[in-house]
């Protein structure tokens, strides 16, 4: 937790919107991690919330942007392990968690095209690479085309839901057709991946891939 964070909430004094003021103006502006960091309820941080710093149907970061092939690649091979799409009713947003510094700062740099900081638009990125209970987490904006991706790697939930997901989320599936590249599974190594020293006669050393939030039929 950044120490700008731990000011505000060690300041029970103030009323809630003041709270939430100073967060959203430090940078942060999940409101899932707001209501954590606030000790109430996502609702409540949105009722709270002041109006001039509420999102509004304004902002243009879900106009259309297509996606280069790289960035597609590194996005999926960021989905195949610790990385996630997070659909809002304007698109849909990367994020991907690590627990090494370096690797989030390197997607970020790969995928610094997405991330908004033009003060001229409505919703601006002050911070959009953060660090919260250990990992450290990159997220993009909202974009249109990332939906299509969402609609690709995502399924209804059934009986079989990973990571405790509610029944009305959606898990993770491998779209038909897929194929995995270089890049995709360079990204899904570094986050989910190790080398393992083997002593059998085929092999002296084996990769070994783990995925996050599939389906145990994916």
């Amino acid at each position: 937790m950044s120490s700008k964070s731990e000011g505000v909430r060690l300041s029970p004094s103030v009323t809630l919107g003041s709270r939430l003021t100073k967060l959203i103006e430090s940078g942060i502006t999940n409101r899932t991690e707001l209501a954590e960091l606030c000790g109430a309820s996502v609702s409540t941080i949105r009722r709270n919330i002041p109006e001039s710093l509420k999102r509004t149907a304004n902002y243009t970061t879900g106009h259309p942007r297509c996606l280069a092939s790289q960035e597609r690649e590194l996005i999926e091979g960021g989905i195949l392990g610790d990385g996630t799409l997070i659909k809002n009713p304007k698109g849909s947003a990367f994020e991907f968690d690590n627990k090494k510094a370096d690797l989030v700062e390197w997607v970020a740099a790969q995928l610094d095209r997405l991330v908004v900081r033009d003060p001229n638009e409505r919703y601006v990125q002050s911070r959009p690479i953060g660090h919260y209970k250990g990992m450290f987490r990159f997220r993009t904006a909202t974009w249109k085309d990332l939906d299509t991706l969402w609609e690709g790697w995502y399924q209804s939930a059934d009986s079989e839901i990973p990571c405790g997901q509610a029944a009305h989320h959606r898990s993770k599936q491998i779209p038909d057709g897929f194929k995995i590249t270089p890049l995709s599974g360079l990204l899904w190594y570094l986050g989910d991946g190790s080398l393992v020293r083997k002593s059998t006669k085929e092999a002296s050393q084996v990769v070994r891939l783990a995925t996050h939030c599939f389906p145990l039929r994916a």
